[in-house]
């Protein structure tokens, strides 16, 4: 019998192809991760369809990715700053459903969020080897221009490119929540850019000034006050640091003058100070308050909130700070409570709170260990996404969640060429 043997030569070149062809493999894997993650945006401005696929593809693919490969640096992840975090906050969400049960939405509504958890963790993994921040600043320049287009089409024909009616996007619901929150993130971003980066081309300085005051045009299309409130508090947020970096008495004068005029501005255009909101808000941070009280360990459980709200609410109609009449359907019945403190605090207690002011205190320090070029872009994105938290929407809807997953990304995903 005669056996045929490869030659050396042949035997050292088929290794090398071998590991030509995996490295090719999981390099197509990552570019494939950063662009299901950058899609996110894009995704919570279609809908729901849009952004759930975007965060479920992204885990999927890194999941994928892990088993094919078998080269994750599981020691190298745990220890990013917003894993462990991430990881405790979820744990805190499964031991309130699994203690409380799962209410009217059922156990998987919350066991199922482990898709945000994996969409961080595959972003921030393959952050490691790929430059995913760059196919984040796509994610958002492609976001801006379909709901710049979507706004346009639907004032002109009276429907969106979907085919949604123009009553969607000036009531408080669906387009009318979500693109004002994600032209807030990304017009602020473009006049940071473009305001505190020293390295520019007048050019391109230029360009991207207007793009962020042609989203400033859009954004004024709503007039949600939570959403207004952000804008003006990222605004804020960009001048203060360019004082006190540039340490010139014009800019503080400048500082205070627009202070004054967006505060007017702000007053005049929003009805701030409606007594019935702000009783419908107290009202509610009363129930929520008081749902905490009774699971101050573990909170109620995410799926549970909105039965456990009209119970506690029912019983306590009559205990109001205002002597004014209250809205039933709103008040008595609330899907969430109107800040997201409390809503992580009613929701998963202590433990989950505790998880979230970890998560959110290493994001913010990421921020600023990340400033550079365009990241000078991400500044304020904390002090919007806090402003919003106080009054707005919830952090356990899905856009939110989903937009959530995106922010915290973009903001510890550092800069690799």
């Amino acid at each position: 019998m005669v056996i045929s043997y490869r030659h050396k030569t042949d035997i050292h070149n088929f290794g090398k192809t071998d590991n030509r062809m995996i490295k090719t493999g999981s390099h197509r894997f990552d570019k494939f991760i950063a662009l299901s993650g950058a899609a996110i945006p894009v995704g919570v401005a279609v809908g729901n369809a849009g952004f759930e696929a975007a965060v479920v593809l992204t885990a999927i693919l890194w999941i994928v990715r892990v088993i094919k490969f078998k080269d994750l640096d599981y020691r190298c992840l745990l220890k990013h700053p917003v894993i462990m975090p991430s990881i405790a906050v979820y744990i805190s969400i499964l031991l309130s459903v699994v203690i409380n049960g799962g209410g009217s939405k059922g156990y998987l509504h919350d066991i199922v969020m482990i898709r945000h958890l994996l969409c961080i963790m595959a972003l921030i993994d393959t952050s490691f080897r790929f430059p995913v921040w760059k196919y984040f600043f796509y994610g958002l320049f492609a976001c801006f221009a379909f709901v710049a287009t979507n706004i346009i089409v639907v004032n002109v024909m009276g429907h969106d490119m979907l085919g949604e009616p123009l009553s969607r996007y000036t009531g408080k619901y669906k387009e009318g929540n979500r693109y004002p929150t994600l032209l807030t993130f990304i017009t602020i971003f473009f006049l940071s850019w473009g305001v505190l980066t020293k390295h520019l081309t007048a050019v391109k300085r230029s360009i991207i000034i207007a793009a962020g005051l042609t989203g400033f045009a859009f954004f004024c299309f709503f007039r949600i006050r939570t959403v207004l409130l952000a804008f003006s508090a990222g605004v804020f947020f960009i001048i203060a640091y360019a004082v006190l970096r540039n340490k010139s008495t014009r800019l503080k004068i400048l500082f205070i003058v627009l202070t004054a005029i967006l505060c007017v501005i702000f007053v005049q255009a929003t009805d701030m100070f409606s007594l019935h909101t702000i009783h419908d808000r107290l009202f509610i941070w009363q129930n929520t308050f008081q749902m905490w009280l009774e699971n101050p360990i573990f909170g109620c459980g995410i799926s549970s909130f909105k039965d456990l709200y009209s119970e506690t609410a029912g019983a306590r109609s009559g205990q109001t700070f205002f002597d004014t009449s209250v809205k039933e359907h709103f008040t008595l019945r609330a899907y969430h409570a109107h800040n997201n403190l409390l809503q992580i605090l009613s929701c998963t207690g202590i433990l989950g709170l505790g998880a979230s002011l970890w998560l959110a205190f290493n994001t913010i320090c990421m921020t600023f260990k990340n400033v550079s070029e365009h990241f000078h872009g991400y500044l304020s994105w904390p002090v919007i996404y806090f402003t919003i938290s106080f009054a707005g929407f919830s952090i356990y809807a899905g856009w939110y969640m989903a937009l959530t997953v995106f922010i915290i990304s973009a903001l510890c995903c550092k800069k690799r060429e």
